[in-house]
């Protein structure tokens, strides 16, 4: 476990790293046991985690994001967890990697690799999971877990489909945060 947010009025890592800050609109509510990130539909609400080497998780050993959502309307793209990191390497060139877990417009989950590096972008990958929809106004557990360039979704405990990531997209296998 690298790092689990309860949310409970505060941002504690309980895997003791870094703390999690509520930033825009974002606030504390009701959750499924206890209390709840809750993020509202404007004043740009994000909860940020600052960088840290635990959180450098890699595609190759692969991970697993979860989270508990209660979404009350479906209609736009939701970020349930995304992570992105710039940086300069070696000859002054830029690297971005980034991933994001969450929801498409139409309620399916979906999982996306993104990198680029010096400007140019690599091929990125979309999945979306099959199946059962989020539904709205009610708690959901879903996951998306990802092993080597496999990942498989869930909704409270089903799988809601798998796929293949481009092999391109290994580049996210970087240790920058």
């Amino acid at each position: 476990l690298v790092g689990w947010w309860r949310a409970e009025v505060d941002g504690v890592n309980e895997t003791g790293g870094q703390s999690a800050l509520l930033q825009g609109t974002a606030s504390y509510g009701s959750g499924e046991v206890g209390y709840a990130f809750q993020f509202g539909s404007s004043g740009s609400p994000a909860v940020k985690v600052a960088a840290n080497s635990n959180l450098n998780v890699g595609l190759g050993a692969g991970f697993t994001i979860e989270a508990w959502i209660k979404p009350t309307t479906i209609g736009g793209e939701m970020t349930i967890v995304s992570k992105s990191a710039f940086s300069v390497i070696g000859n002054g060139a830029q690297l971005d990697t980034t991933y994001a877990f969450g929801i498409d417009s139409s309620g399916f989950l979906k999982f996306e690799a993104i990198s680029t590096a010096a400007g140019a972008p690599y091929p990125g990958d979309v999945l979306k999971s099959t199946g059962t929809k989020v539904t709205t106004n009610a708690w959901s557990h879903v996951a998306v877990s990802i092993a080597g360039d496999k990942v498989r979704f869930f909704i409270n405990g089903a799988t809601m489909g798998s796929g293949t990531l481009d092999r391109k997209s290994t580049r996210l296998n970087s240790s920058h945060s």
